[in-house]
C-alpha cells in the first residue's frame, strides 16, 4: 500500500523546471546559455524557477552575424532579463499602448513594442530585437514563473549613460571608445542648442524621470545643405523629437538586410504643441541603382511647367520590380515612356497628404489622365495613402518631402507600368474576389495568365464585375451558374465582358461609342462624369467605376458595378448541362448491348 501511495504522490506532484534546464535542450539558444554561464547573477536567475522574470534570449544566429555581442559584460547580459512577467506577449490581442516600458534586473529599461501587421497578426520588439514568433512555433516558453522569448536581431547594448544634451556636449572622446557611436559630427546642433537654453535644458537635458523620447539629431552634413541657418529655430528643433514615451528603434534593419517586416510608423513631434506629423520609414539602403531611366525628361517638364508641382517619385526598388520584358518594351517605346513620366507630375499644385481623401482627383501634366487616391487606416491611427494612376495602385512610402519648387512623395511602384498578369492581379484584389473564384473553374483563366508577355494587339480589355455587382443579381441565378453544371454558360457570360485584341485604357473609352464583346455590340455612353456599358439585347447597364482601372502585362481591367447577365444565359446552346463523358458512356452501353448495330454506319462512313 505504501509504495502505491508513494507512486500516486510522485505522479501528481508538479515537476518544476527552470529556464537553465529548458535552454539546454534548445539547440538554437546555446550561445545565450554559454554567455549566461560566465556570470553568476545571470545563471542564478536562469536556475531560479520561482523568480518572476521574462528573458529575451538572442538565438545563435544573432551571435554568428554579430560576434561582438559575445563579449557583453554582466550588466549588458542582465539587460536582457526583465524583473516581471510580460504576460501581454502571450495574449495575442491589441494592446492599449503600443510600447510597454519595463525595468530590468540591472535597474535599466526595456521597451517592448507591438505592431499589428494585419488583423490578429502581430510583431513584437524588445528594444531593437525582433521576437521570433514569425519563425518558430515555440516562440514563448513558460517554465514555472519564468517566461522566455527568442529574439532574432540584437536588442541593443552599451547605451550612453547620460541625457541627449550631455551626449551632444560631451568633450571626452574616451567615452566613445569601443562603442558604435560618437558625437564628432554634431558641432552645428551643439551651437544651436547653446542659443536655445529652454529647449536644450527642458527637452534635450531632461532625464528619464520626465518621460522617454526619441531624438532625430541632424549631423553637420545635414546643416551643410541648409541655405539660411537662421531659420532653424526652436520650432524646428521640436519637430525632431517624438512625443512623450514614444521610443523608436531602427537599428535591426542594418542587421537583417531588410528581410523582416518593419512597418512604417506615423508619430507626432513637437512635444509641446504636438502639431507636427512625421513618418518613420525603414528600408534597405544597399539597393542598386539601375541608371536606365531618363530623368532628363522629368527635369524638362519641371522647367516647362514653372511654379510649384507635386512629384510622385518611385524608389529605386520600384524600377527593379518591373519585369525585364516590360522594361525593354518601355525603353524602346519613347512615346509610352513619356506618358509614364508625365503620369507622375501634378502641375501648379502642392498636394500634401493632409489634403488627400478618398474623393481626391487631380490632373497630371498631360491634362488627360488623372490620379486617384485612397486613404487607408491600418492599424488604428496609422494612416497609409495610396495613389492610383495608369491602372497601378501604389503606396506612398514617404510623403510631404518639401522642395523649393513643390512637394515630393516617394512611392513603391512606377505608375502606369504593369508588374503582373491580369489573373495575378485578380488573385490579390479584394474587390473582385467573387469573379476570381468563379473564373478559377473556367478555361478563360488561362487566357488571363499568359506564359509570355503579349503585344498590345493580343491583349484584353476586361470589364470585371465587382463583389457588389454579383450581390445585385438574383441569388438563384448566381447559384445555378456556380452549381458545377453551368461552367460553359458562365464562361459565355464572362466573354461578354471581354474585348479581345485591344488594351483600352480609361481615357480610350472617351473615343469609343461601342465595343464588340463575344460578337455582340455593347454601347459605351457618358452618364455625367462616368462611363456606362449598355447591352441592348439583354437591356442591361453597368457603370464603369472611376479609379477602378487596373493595368496588367496583358491588358487592362475596369471594374463595373453590375453584370451583363440574364436568365436565358442558362439555356444557351453553349452551356449544355449534359456531360460529354455521359454521352460517351451511353454510346458504349448501346454498342455492348447490340453489337453490330453501328456496322452499316461504320461501313458507309469509312468506305464511301
Amino acid at each position: 500500500m505504501i509504495p502505491f501511495l508513494v507512486f500516486i504522490f510522485i505522479l501528481f506532484t508538479p515537476i518544476k523546471s527552470d529556464l537553465w534546464a529548458e535552454t539546454e535542450r534548445m539547440p538554437d539558444l546555446q550561445q545565450w546559455r554559454a554567455l549566461c554561464g560566465y556570470y553568476a547573477v545571470a545563471t542564478a536567475y536562469m536556475k531560479d524557477s520561482n523568480a518572476r522574470v521574462t528573458v529575451f534570449a538572442p538565438v545563435d544566429d544573432v551571435f554568428t552575424y554579430n560576434p561582438t555581442i559575445r563579449a557583453m559584460d554582466q550588466k549588458e547580459t542582465l539587460s536582457h532579463i526583465v524583473d516581471s512577467q510580460v504576460v501581454e506577449l502571450t495574449q495575442n490581442k491589441l494592446w492599449d499602448k503600443q510600447t510597454l516600458i519595463r525595468s530590468t534586473i540591472n535597474s535599466g529599461y526595456t521597451y517592448i513594442t507591438q505592431f499589428e501587421n494585419n488583423p490578429g497578426n502581430f510583431s513584437y520588439f524588445a528594444n531593437a530585437g525582433m521576437m521570433c514568433n514569425h519563425a518558430s512555433n515555440q516562440w514563448g516558453i513558460i517554465s514555472g514563473e519564468q517566461y522566455l522569448f527568442k529574439i532574432c536581431t540584437p536588442m541593443g547594448h552599451r547605451p550612453y549613460p547620460g541625457t541627449a544634451l550631455s551626449f551632444i556636449r560631451e568633450h571626452d572622446g574616451s567615452v566613445f571608445e569601443e562603442r558604435q557611436y560618437n558625437n564628432r559630427d554634431l558641432s552645428q546642433i551643439r551651437d544651436i542648442l547653446d542659443r536655445t537654453p529652454d529647449i536644450a535644458l527642458v527637452i534635450y537635458g531632461s532625464s528619464a524621470w520626465n518621460g522617454f523620447h526619441t531624438f532625430f539629431i541632424p549631423n553637420d552634413a545635414a546643416f551643410a545643405r541648409v541655405i539660411d541657418r537662421n531659420r532653424i529655430d526652436r520650432e524646428v528643433l521640436l519637430a525632431h523629437v517624438t512625443s512623450t514615451n514614444r521610443v523608436l528603434f531602427t537599428w535591426p534593419w542594418l542587421y537583417d538586410g531588410g528581410q523582416h517586416y518593419y512597418p512604417s510608423v506615423r508619430f507626432s513631434a513637437n512635444i509641446i504643441e504636438d502639431n507636427f506629423k512625421l513618418k518613420l520609414v525603414m528600408r534597405n539602403i544597399t539597393d542598386r541603382r539601375t541608371g536606365k531611366w531618363d530623368r532628363q525628361i522629368v527635369r524638362n517638364y519641371f522647367s516647362a511647367t514653372g511654379g510649384l508641382v507635386t512629384f510622385f517619385a518611385p524608389w529605386n526598388e520600384a524600377f527593379d520590380r518591373i519585369p525585364e520584358q516590360i522594361e525593354r518594351r518601355l525603353l524602346r517605346d519613347r512615346i509610352w515612356l513619356e506618358q509614364i513620366l508625365k503620369l507622375h507630375i501634378v502641375p501648379a499644385k502642392e498636394l500634401t497628404s493632409d489634403e488627400i481623401t478618398n474623393e481626391t482627383i487631380v490632373n497630371t501634366v498631360d491634362n488627360m489622365r488623372q490620379l486617384y487616391f485612397i486613404k487607408g487606416e491600418w492599424p488604428t491611427n496609422n494612416v497609409t495613402y495610396y495613389v492610383i494612376g495608369g491602372g497601378i495602385k501604389t503606396a506612398i512610402m514617404m510623403d510631404n518631402v518639401a522642395a523649393t519648387n513643390g512637394i515630393v512623395h516617394y512611392i513603391e511602384r512606377v505608375l502606369g507600368v504593369p508588374y503582373q498578369s491580369l489573373w495575378e492581379i485578380m488573385r490579390n484584389e479584394s474587390r473582385i474576389q467573387a469573379s476570381f473564384h468563379m473564373m478559377s473553374n473556367l478555361q478563360l483563366r488561362y487566357s488571363m495568365d499568359p506564359w509570355q508577355v503579349l503585344t498590345p494587339e493580343q491583349n484584353f480589355t476586361f470589364f470585371v464585375p465587382t463583389n457588389e455587382a454579383w450581390h445585385k443579381q438574383s441569388t438563384s441565378l448566381v447559384a445555378r451558374m456556380n452549381d458545377g453544371n453551368h461552367w460553359q454558360a458562365l464562361q459565355y457570360v464572362y466573354k461578354r465582358h471581354i474585348v479581345q485584341g485591344q488594351a483600352l485604357m480609361y481615357t480610350d473609352l472617351r473615343e469609343r461609342t461601342y465595343v464588340m464583346m463575344n460578337d455582340e455590340k455593347v454601347v459605351i455612353r457618358r452618364r455625367g462624369r462616368f462611363f456606362e456599358l449598355y447591352w441592348p439585347r439583354g437591356d442591361r447597364r453597368a457603370q464603369v467605376l472611376e479609379g477602378g482601372e487596373i493595368a496588367g502585362i496583358n491588358g487592362y481591367m475596369h471594374m463595373i458595378d453590375s453584370v451583363l447577365i440574364y436568365e436565358p444565359d442558362l439555356r444557351a446552346h453553349a452551356c449544355t448541362t449534359e456531360p460529354v463523358f455521359l454521352q460517351f458512356l451511353v454510346v458504349c452501353l448501346v454498342m455492348v448491348w447490340r453489337p453490330g448495330w453501328f456496322t452499316p454506319f461504320y461501313t458507309v462512313f469509312f468506305y464511301r
